[in-house]
């Protein structure tokens, strides 16, 4: 009878344990380390955007998305003049057996018309994937506006 006793008595702290477990796993999925990893698609169409670009140092990667057939990058760039831009780089992947090709490229939600430098990208694109780049997604942005503030 003691042990039954002893069992209700603790049922209160059991719960709150359980509780409190189910809490801070929720916490540490929700605001734990962001550290996200993308696909070879996320590589190869980064390595494709670095080339593409007239200066790839002043190149800031901010949001990344993927599906089964591509990558959508959204990044800063500085032109020639100094002036930051924002643009969006989609890439389509064709995959037929165990050969891979860089199908489509836009940029802004406009055709990419450089065939040549397409061309050339898909004759080293076994090198790419061989030889993948950092595939970290980046940071997500911070909720709060005071946040942004450098």
């Amino acid at each position: 009878m003691s042990l039954l006793k002893q069992v209700e008595g603790n049922e209160k702290w059991i719960g709150i344990g359980i509780g409190a477990i189910i809490v801070l796993a929720s916490l540490y999925a929700f605001l734990g380390p962001d550290t996200r990893e993308g696909t070879w698609r996320y590589g190869a169409c980064k390595v494709f955007l670095e080339l593409s670009t007239t200066f790839p140092r002043t190149l800031s990667i901010i949001a990344v998305s993927e599906n089964r057939n591509g990558a959508k990058i959204v990044y800063n760039q500085k032109n020639p003049y100094g002036h930051t831009q924002t643009q969006l780089m989609e890439c389509t992947f064709r995959q037929e057996g165990n050969q891979v090709s860089l199908s489509r490229v836009t940029i802004d939600r406009r055709a990419f018309h450089d065939e040549v430098l397409i061309a050339d990208f898909n004759r080293s694109l076994p090198s790419v994937l061989a030889n993948l780049p950092d595939l970290t997604y980046p940071k997500r942005p911070p909720s709060k506006l005071e946040d942004l503030k450098p």
